[in-house]
């Protein structure tokens, strides 16, 4: 599938090589996408929030998963411990993958108060409209460095 390919791509692309304006086209390139590839490309992630976050932001699979448990919740937040639990993973996992979801500007580390003394992090996930709109600046970046690399080569 034509999606897989190039998430994984941009996801692998992303995670060892800073993604900037300048690097865009040719990462277009050396996936030698097609316009009808990338029509599709498009096509497929309207039906999956996962591909999007995925492809636009280089979260990882488990990454994605943490965010999807979160979205999933009415107060869109959780602790370590509960999220671990819940997906199964191990909590120097979920530590790391939290840690991506604040790099990538999705979800806030916050310190509450505890129960008994001290303190403890809560991570809560940003409003959608901050997400979609983190999206959509990326999405324009690249739109923006294509047609700066069209004219540059007509």
């Amino acid at each position: 599938m034509i999606v897989m390919k190039i998430c994984a791509n941009m996801w692998h692309i992303k995670t060892y090589i800073p993604l900037n304006s300048k690097f865009i086209p040719q990462l277009f390139l050396a996936m030698e996408m097609r316009v009808e590839e990338f029509c599709a490309f498009v096509r497929e992630l309207k039906s999956d929030k996962g591909y999007l976050l995925s492809c636009l932001l280089g979260l990882s699979p488990v990454d994605v998963e943490m965010y999807e448990y979160l979205a999933s919740k009415p107060n869109r937040e959780g602790e370590v411990m509960e999220i671990a639990e819940a997906l199964g993973r191990d909590r120097s996992t979920i530590q790391r993958g939290l840690q991506r979801l604040i790099a990538a500007g999705i979800c806030q580390r916050i310190r509450v108060p505890g129960r008994t003394r001290g303190y403890k992090y809560v991570y809560k996930l940003v409003p959608d409209n901050v997400v979609k709109k983190k999206l959509k600046a990326i999405v324009e970046e690249w739109r923006t460095a294509l047609l700066r690399a069209i004219d540059e080569v007509m």
